[in-house]
């Protein structure tokens, strides 16, 4: 049972509560039998249920918890990026990724790595230092980022990413943490991920191959960058790495469904129809159908990438 104590620090109890309950049990064998139901079951849900609040921020520093044991990356584990990373010319790297794998990697690889985000103070334009050697966009946000207000040089305030030390990593700042979370689209409008998302539209108007390692096709604004840079003139050559292309490209393809089913299709081409549809030739591709260590070392050692 829960004390005095814990009870009038945690109930949730009307302010007429207890002047109800006290005339219902007065009241108890004549008409205020009903209100002394209602009243009963008002108290029994204060008592046992929390505070929304109390119980949303209790998950949120819990899920937290368990992101900063889940998503550390021992030393030595990212090492299989480094052909990715010095790979050149390589117009960046857009990960949807939480953990710190990239970054680690430039750093053990020897190589420097810039975000934008200390640069960003709003709107859609995203700056990068130029002596970096890897521009990277974490487009759902990072283990050690957080959002704060920003209110000097702008016009009006907003949510602006800041990037932490290691030893604040998946802090929380007015009980948001700055990662996107979430089934489907996982598109947020605070804060700078818009603009990450345009800056890797930008990215891509300057990649001729495009690499995609181990990412589901389960985000429709990352599909639809896609379908604009293969809609697009610069795109020649799509490699994805995953195992899950086995099952996608079994039985000729049928196996595979939504958006996986169409890439796979526009892959291919078109020939011209006699009503005037043109022709769309086939694009350059590689499906591999291994993991992303074997597939970036099979890839890299025929020539470097432009984006990843």
């Amino acid at each position: 049972m829960r004390d005095a104590t814990s009870i009038s620090s945690s109930a949730r109890f009307s302010l007429s509560w207890d002047k109800n309950f006290r005339n219902a049990v007065l009241d108890a064998r004549g008409t205020g039998r009903y209100a002394l139901e209602r009243a009963f079951a008002e108290g029994v849900r204060a008592v046992i249920q929390p505070r929304e609040r109390d119980l949303l921020g209790a998950l949120e520093e819990r899920l937290l918890s368990v992101l900063r044991l889940e998503l550390r990356v021992e030393e030595g584990a990212s090492d299989y990026l480094a052909p990715m990373i010095r790979a050149r010319p390589l117009a960046g790297i857009a990960t949807l990724n939480y953990d710190l794998s990239v970054e680690l990697a430039c750093r053990r690889a020897g190589v420097t790595v810039d975000t934008g985000l200390d640069k960003w103070s709003g709107g859609y334009e995203w700056s990068w230092d130029d002596t970096a050697d890897v521009r990277l966009l974490k487009l759902h946000g990072s283990l050690d980022y957080v959002l704060g207000a920003n209110s000097s040089d702008v016009r009006m305030s907003e949510d602006h990413l800041i990037q932490m030390e290691p030893s604040e990593h998946g802090r929380l700042v007015n009980g948001v943490p700055a990662m996107v979370f979430g089934h489907g689209s996982k598109l947020r409008s605070d804060g700078p991920f818009l603009a990450m998302l345009v800056e890797f539209d930008r990215m891509l108007q300057q990649t001729e191959w495009l690499t995609i390692v181990g990412y589901s096709f389960r985000d429709d604004h990352i599909n639809a960058a896609i379908t604009r840079w293969l809609n697009g003139t610069h795109a020649q050559r799509l490699s994805i790495i995953d195992p899950s292309v086995r099952d996608w490209t079994a039985d000729g393809g049928y196996r595979a469904k939504g958006y996986v089913a169409r890439l796979l299709l526009a892959l291919r081409g078109r020939q011209a129809t006699p009503h005037g549809g043109r022709e769309v030739p086939a694009l350059g591709h590689d499906l591999l159908a291994v993991g992303a260590a074997e597939g970036l070392a099979q890839l890299h050692a025929q020539e470097p990438l432009d984006l990843v």
